[in-house]
């Protein structure tokens, strides 16, 4: 009897610390790797996207985190987006370079400056960029 209630505790013990220790991972599981984040985020930083162009081909990461999808929608001001998961992991990178913004206007409206850094939000599941953005 006694052996019996020692076993069903030891069971009962190490499949609570086996959903422990999944919810608890340091690293979490994605399919795009850092080394894959920064391939993709220095390739739209040398080839510019969306309305942004390069204008300095030798751009350099100053920074790249693995981060929720709303985090990085907050740092970069954006709001929630229609359609997106707010928990997705994200890699949220911050180039530093030259850029410029293309976005068609009048042509009575200048030309804007160089803005000195980029920012990349990439989906870490399917490595989707899902924003670019260029500030000063």
């Amino acid at each position: 009897m006694k052996s019996t209630y020692l076993i069903t505790i030891f069971l009962f013990l190490s499949s609570c610390s086996g959903t422990i220790g999944n919810e608890k991972t340091i690293t979490p599981i994605t399919e795009i790797n850092l080394e894959e984040a920064k391939k993709i985020a220095l390739n739209i930083g040398r080839n510019g996207g969306f309305d942004i162009e390069a204008i300095n081909k030798d751009p350099k990461i100053i920074n790249i985190e693995l981060i929720t999808q709303q985090e990085a929608n907050n740092r970069r001001n954006i709001g929630k987006q229609s359609g997106s998961d707010p928990k997705l992991l994200v890699w949220y990178v911050k180039l530093e370079g030259s850029w410029r913004d293309v976005f068609p206007r009048q042509t009575s409206i200048p030309t804007l400056e160089n803005l000195p850094f980029l920012f990349v939000i990439i989906d870490s599941k399917s490595g989707d960029v899902l924003s670019i953005t260029a500030t000063k």
